[in-house]
């Protein structure tokens, strides 16, 4: 590290699941690395923390590299000690309940960092999030993360990084927060491959990578299917370029976005057209093939989904913009339902007639024939 930058001297990680724990071995691994505390929210966990021999393993391709020297603490109100950095890598059904057990040892100095999938969660740093006993005034700097690494479990405290892609940092308060001892550490990791961006690029890239979830991650839920085979049956291509149409047009129309300076050169209109959406779709769904999405093993563990922060942001939006969002709006409740259909079943249960599904591209560019009914 160079002695001359300003590096965090000890960090807390509240989450130890996949993302967790990308975390916590990407910061074990830099030079000098600053005490790492894993924030625990079960006792149960250590039995698994000790049997996993007290280390983070990541397997990345045929390499498993182990990482130690963690302090772990279960989480309780009790304990005071100020958290000076902490990474939020809780699901984001969970993060308001898991700030809240934090929030008494948050002072105005401590930079949080939040890493959730989908949005709504975190509105401004002013703003209550969806638990109403939690508020986040006087807490400190947020800083947000797109993370597009591709990582599952492999058990208690071992993951596989399967796609090594970018992890992207800003704060809707300025690039001065960003400019903080966490991040400089986190920018310094290999494994990471992090960087920070001006937060209206930043806003964009967000909403981009919420566009893909809402495609991907309810489909391969209700297909019940990896991600690299949902779209070689041209009904459920056809079925997603029916929630782009609604998508694009509420992107555009959101005042946020409208309000964006023209001379950033963001490139709106071309950017959350449906054409360039889809690109974007289709491209993360080929990278991450073999892939099977969080939100099908959510379904298949039974577990809540995050399904509320990613289409259900997208309907509440178009209620607020006037967008009609049905086809996002069924997707939503056959997720909510647990329902799973067959791909031949999708112009029946979407409404559409026949010859209804055109000519069609699959992932790899060739021409699906035209269906005529």
């Amino acid at each position: 590290m160079n002695s001359s930058t300003n590096y965090a001297e000890s960090v807390h990680i509240l989450g130890v699941g996949n993302v967790g724990r990308l975390f916590a071995h990407a910061i074990a691994n830099v030079p000098h690395p600053p005490q790492v505390t894993l924030l625990l929210h079960r006792e149960s966990l250590l039995d698994d923390w000790e049997k996993a021999n007290q280390t983070i393993s990541l397997t990345t391709g045929n390499t498993i590299s182990a990482s130690g020297e963690y302090k772990v603490e279960v989480l309780s109100p009790s304990t005071t000690d100020i958290i000076s950095n902490l990474i939020v890598a809780t699901k984001a059904t969970r993060t308001a309940s898991a700030l809240s057990a934090v929030k008494h040892r948050l002072n105005p100095q401590s930079t949080i960092l939040l890493t959730q999938n989908g949005m709504g969660i975190f509105p401004t740093s002013k703003e209550p999030t969806k638990n109403p006993k939690y508020h986040l005034q006087d807490t400190g700097t947020f800083i947000e993360a797109i993370n597009t690494h591709g990582i599952f479990s492999n058990g208690p405290f071992s993951s596989i990084l399967a796609g090594r892609a970018e992890l992207t940092l800003s704060s809707s308060t300025g690039l001065n927060e960003t400019n903080s001892a966490l991040t400089n550490l986190l920018t310094s990791s290999t494994i990471l491959n992090a960087d920070t961006i001006p937060y209206p690029e930043f806003r964009l890239r967000k909403l981009e990578k919420l566009v893909v979830n809402a495609c991907i991650n309810p489909l391969t839920a209700i297909f019940a299917c990896k991600n690299g085979e949902l779209f070689t049956q041209p009904p459920i291509v056809q079925l997603m370029r029916l929630l782009l149409s609604e998508i694009s047009q509420l992107l555009q129309n959101l005042p946020e976005i409208r309000a964006l300076d023209p001379s950033e050169d963001l490139d709106v209109p071309t950017r959350f057209s449906i054409e360039e959406l889809e690109l974007k779709v289709l491209a993360v769904a080929d990278k991450t093939a073999a892939n099977t999405s969080s939100m099908l093993q959510d379904v298949r563990a039974n577990r809540e989904t995050e399904i509320e922060y990613i289409t259900g942001y997208l309907l509440k939006r178009g209620r607020e913009c006037g967008v009609d969002m049905h086809f996002n709006a069924q997707v939503y409740d056959m997720v909510q339902a647990g329902r799973t259909l067959k791909a031949e079943d999708v112009v029946h249960e979407f409404g559409m007639g026949e010859g209804y599904l055109g000519a069609l591209f699959d992932p790899m560019g060739w021409v699906y024939s035209r269906n005529s009914g």
